[in-house]
């Protein structure tokens, strides 16, 4: 709302359909970034055009930076399990 200078922005608004434009979208990527201490990359930005795509995109960074894994569909069936090696 505050970058398009707008009142109200509903999750699934395209950010350029509503007059975002590419310095705007770098200053988003920035505070993003900044506040969640993740690295998007702008051409997510430009790909992820809603504030639901963005809000998935953090998401999947902040889980892969905290190193968390989903666990498979039947945790206790051990005939199943692999070893996972951290990075």
């Amino acid at each position: 709302q505050g970058i398009l200078g707008l009142p109200a922005i509903g999750i699934y608004d395209n950010f350029f359909d509503l007059g975002g434009y590419s310095l705007q979208a770098t200053r988003m990527l920035y505070e993003i970034n900044d506040f969640f201490e993740i690295r998007l990359q702008m051409k997510e930005v430009f790909t992820a055009t809603t504030i639901h795509e963005l809000a998935k995109l953090v998401e999947n960074e902040l889980i892969f930076k905290a190193g968390i894994s989903t666990a498979p569909a039947d945790a206790s069936d051990n005939s199943k399990k692999t070893d996972v090696w951290e990075i």
